[in-house]
């Protein structure tokens, strides 16, 4: 046990005259350790290397894994951008066709991956170089983005359906009584797909999500359409 001197800070001498008193506190002895324990500054940690090369790690796998979903999700939308389109071309062409009274075509081709709109008077059809491109405020020649290109192309229609200069694709006719060639056209990159139809009896038009041969078009009642 720890002896100790008591000394009086008000007079600055021992608390009996000059005489110090020496005396044991074992109470005294504990609160002058947790006092001590109190002030004791707390160790400094860090991250060791092994730690630090962890969070690294998983950062760079969270970064890669955005990243991904991010270009899947830009590349889908490339591919849908393209079908609203084609999709909008394909309805302008009824339109026109039915208000001008002429044969209007939408024109795919597959090689150079763009498709546009040629028109023709109904009787000139034939005629060569009587077909002219139509380019305006709603609609022009039109390329598809990215990686985007025509996966599949069914026309059946009982007229020609090549373009002059087009190798390879295919010829969508509008005609002026509304009808049109009954046609599916599938758009993809190889990961995202959408079909855009064509129906023959009412020359509306269709986009939908998926493959074309997952999508069938559906049968049109005219009576329930009001045609």
């Amino acid at each position: 046990m720890r002896t100790l001197l008591t000394i009086d800070s008000r007079c600055g001498s021992c608390r009996d005259g000059c005489a110090p008193r020496r005396r044991t506190d074992a109470a005294h002895d504990r609160r002058l350790s947790a006092v001590r324990l109190c002030g004791r500054r707390p160790a400094a940690h860090g991250f060791t290397l092994a730690e630090i090369l962890v969070i690294v790690a998983l950062l760079g796998l969270l970064a890669t894994s955005s990243g991904n979903v991010a270009y899947s999700t830009y590349r889908r939308f490339q591919v849908e951008k393209a079908a609203r389109q084609l999709y909008l071309a394909a309805r302008y062409a009824r339109i026109f066709a039915v208000e001008r009274h002429m044969y209007c075509r939408l024109v795919l081709d597959k090689t150079n991956r763009r498709f546009f709109i040629t028109a023709e008077r109904a009787d000139m059809q034939g005629v060569d170089g009587a077909a002219r491109i139509i380019a305006n405020s709603y609609t022009k020649p039109t390329e598809l983005p990215g990686l985007v290109e025509f996966e599949q192309i069914n026309v059946l229609s009982g007229y020609a359906t090549a373009a002059e200069g087009i190798t390879d694709g295919a010829v969508i006719t509008f005609y002026p009584d509304g009808t049109a060639d009954m046609s599916a056209i599938q758009i993809g990159d190889g990961e995202s797909h959408f079909a855009v139809y064509v129906l023959a009896a009412t020359g509306k038009v269709q986009v939908q999500f998926g493959l074309a041969s997952e999508t069938p078009v559906d049968v049109v009642d005219l009576d329930m359409e009001g045609y």
